[in-house]
């Protein structure tokens, strides 16, 4: 592209900080691999052919592709996930979905969260079509799965009296619920 926009093969040189014979020999390698001539060389300058013209619309279309590239790849830089597949109940989803959206915000680059009824969800995570699992059963006895508590807290059911009674009084000791 530089060539291609340069008056001569001097200031082509001077641009990219190689000699104008280096300049030379490129672009008549480039014609020779190409079986083309690109340049028209005369006293003038340097002046494009159409088959120079063409070749420089696509190095420039390529070049554009190639910068978007590496704009769209600055968002995966610096990550420390690159990609993380989490499936979860849908009954806690409700609870845990926006505490791990914001945990994982800026950590990991496509990060993806389903939640279900499904059955199936541990032959999945077995099968490697998720990262993370998050159940209520335990599946520590599955070689290769390591189960971590979400919650660190016993979570208590806490209502008014009346409204126990109405409720037929569920249970007159208070429960401590895991999860």
């Amino acid at each position: 592209m530089i060539v291609c926009n340069a008056p001569n093969m001097k200031s082509a040189a001077a641009r990219l900080g190689i000699s104008a014979a280096a300049v030379s020999q490129a672009v008549a390698r480039l014609e020779r691999d190409f079986g083309v001539t690109l340049l028209e060389r005369g006293a003038q300058g340097i002046r494009l052919t159409p088959a120079g013209a063409a070749l420089r619309q696509h190095a420039s279309i390529l070049l554009e592709a190639g910068e978007d590239l590496i704009e769209r790849l600055d968002g995966y830089r610096n990550r420390a996930l690159p990609r993380l597949r989490i499936y979860i109940l849908e009954t806690t989803a409700r609870v845990l979905l926006p505490t791990l959206l914001t945990s994982f915000q800026g950590m990991v680059g496509d990060l993806s969260i389903q939640s279900s009824r499904r059955s199936d969800y541990v032959q999945e995570l077995l099968c490697g079509h998720w990262d993370i699992l998050i159940a209520q059963e335990d599946l520590s006895e599955i070689p290769h799965i390591k189960s971590l508590p979400v919650f660190r807290e016993s979570l208590l059911a806490l209502m008014p009296t009346n409204i126990l009674k109405a409720a037929g009084g569920l249970r007159k000791r208070p429960c401590n619920l895991r999860s």
